[in-house]
């Protein structure tokens, strides 16, 4: 916690954790990126509600890197993106993330309108509302765990369930057609092993 003082008063405010920002190549240049770290795992973002990990005109694809610096100079991997993160990235058309990526925030790619393709890692184990609503351009997603993540309410536009294809590993047509979400997809087609 974080004491402030106001005008012989003291408001306790809750601790964000310390961002720090890398340099990471784009199709359109090099742009810096925000991440913050706790307990060991890096997360991809500001730590703060409405404000991206990126600038909102990055374009083209975009790979997440495996791992960043923490405050030590130690390597640590990428395993959450959170909130926001990429929010309003509008000319976004791929996102490349690791495959350390347990969880995907809460509106983490709201309005990206051009993102085409999606790969979800395979150690993914959970999708927050309304990730991937406002992704118009959406028409393959991969998913690559036998399992699949567990998601909540509203990851997708009714848009994308109608109209994206679902590429599921082999023999998991069954798992995925009962299951919560990926269900309600029209098009599921089973990978070849």
């Amino acid at each position: 916690m974080i004491n402030v003082h106001a005008q012989d008063s003291i408001i306790t405010l809750p601790k964000i954790p310390p961002q720090r920002t890398c340099i990471v190549q784009t199709e359109n240049g090099m742009k810096q990126m925000y991440y913050f770290h706790k307990a060991g795992k890096a997360s991809i973002g500001t730590g703060k509600y409405g404000q991206a990990a990126i600038d909102t005109t990055v374009s083209g694809r975009f790979v997440i890197p495996d791992s960043v610096l923490d405050n030590t100079g130690k390597m640590i991997p990428v395993k959450r993106i959170s909130r926001a993160a990429f929010a309003h990235c509008s000319k976004l058309t791929e996102v490349v993330m690791p495959d350390y990526i347990e969880d995907i925030g809460d509106q983490a790619f709201y309005d990206c309108s051009s993102l085409r393709y999606l790969k979800l890692p395979p150690k993914l184990e959970v999708i927050y509302p309304y990730a991937f609503r406002g992704c118009s351009s959406l028409s393959i997603i991969q998913l690559t765990s036998p399992k699949g993540p567990a998601v909540y309410d509203n990851i997708f536009d009714q848009e994308t369930l109608n109209h994206a294809t679902l590429f599921i590993p082999f023999g998991t047509s069954k798992r995925y057609a009962d299951s919560f979400i990926w269900g309600l997809f029209l098009y599921r087609m089973e990978l070849p092993e």
